[in-house]
């Protein structure tokens, strides 16, 4: 209630099952939902042995039945009182998810790839064009032959009379229309899943890239608050139906400490230490450097020495006119 972690309580989710929970509440954005059959609770541990996900062709999301075959029309029923407390159905609230959404992206970014490296078969190579003085369809037919060869052997024998020359293409940017294809697909993919690209282009303006990074990390903020409200709504009951030791008012939060590069922390560092002492293992921490007794300290100490009254033993005219009422001396 405090907002203090509850180290043992922590303890019983840092396991492997755990992770795969949360796996399986972030899939269903992509997959449009997820269906995870909890495990029995170890007693050695106190924890769940495991987390599993249900093959999805086997759910019928609208119905919560889960089918022994995909085109079964009646199965168990997970809301039931016998099983409600071993599956969890999470509904990513995107329909029938970001994947549907990036069909049309992903089938062209295939279409690109496969007619890229048809048009490099066909037009990445010179193509090899060879001239005999003999109009003997035999002896054309052993030249090309020859010409075959030789792309493996590097070694071909003509007659005096024989020509061979390498013809390029006139143009080589033809291929930029596949390359600019799957490079659109990238960015539609990207910012479908994280609402923008510039994070992920290998060069960015700096300005739009810090604009567009606070974007995705307002998504992922959402998305932190999406798990979180999943696992201490729909989980947290059923670990403590299925025995596990949940306190009273535990709740699962991530933590919010401000991610910020080494740059940025430097700054707040050197602004804090104009107002705050900050203790040298905060220091470690963050830059590794160990530090002693910090400077700054010793120069207040300095500073207060000297602001004491010393008046007398400088001779401080001012000082020693303010006795005088009369300013005889």
């Amino acid at each position: 209630d405090d907002g203090s972690i509850n180290k043992e309580a922590t303890k019983l989710i840092k396991k492997r099952w755990f992770s795969q929970y949360i796996r399986g509440v972030l899939e269903s954005k992509l997959y449009g939902y997820t269906l995870m059959e909890l495990g029995e609770v170890d007693k050695a541990t106190g924890t769940l042995k495991e987390v599993k996900q249900v093959e999805r062709r086997n759910v019928c999301p609208s119905d919560g039945i889960v089918v022994e075959y995909f085109h079964d029309a009646s199965g168990w029923d997970i809301n039931s009182d016998e099983l409600k407390t071993d599956y969890v159905l999470v509904d990513g609230e995107e329909g029938f998810g970001w994947l549907l959404k990036a069909i049309p992206v992903v089938m062209s970014k295939r279409f690109a790839l496969s007619s890229h490296t048809q048009y490099a078969e066909t037009y990445g190579t010179p193509l090899i064009v060879g001239k005999t003085m003999d109009d003997d369809d035999n002896e054309k037919q052993k030249l090309a032959d020859d010409i075959a060869s030789a792309r493996d052997t590097r070694v071909i024998v003509t007659g005096l009379e024989d020509e061979i020359r390498f013809e390029s293409q006139i143009s080589n940017d033809t291929n930029k229309i596949y390359t600019e294809l799957v490079r659109l697909t990238n960015d539609e993919l990207t910012m479908l899943i994280l609402g923008q690209s510039a994070t992920t282009e290998s060069q960015a303006y700096a300005g739009s890239a810090e604009i567009q990074y606070r974007v995705m990390v307002d998504r992922v903020q959402a998305i932190r608050e999406f798990v979180e409200n999943n696992i201490n709504e729909d989980l947290l009951w059923r670990l403590k139906e299925k025995g596990m030791n949940i306190p009273e008012g535990v709740t699962f939060q991530y933590s919010h400490i401000m991610e910020m590069t080494p740059e940025q922390k430097k700054d707040l560092f050197r602004v804090l230490l104009q107002n705050y002492e900050i203790p040298s293992d905060e220091i470690y921490a963050n830059f590794g450097v160990k530090v002693g007794r910090q400077i700054l300290e010793e120069a207040n100490d300095q500073l207060l020495t000297y602001g004491e009254d010393t008046s007398k033993e400088r001779g401080n005219p001012d000082k020693e006119k303010s006795k005088d009422p009369e300013g005889t001396k």
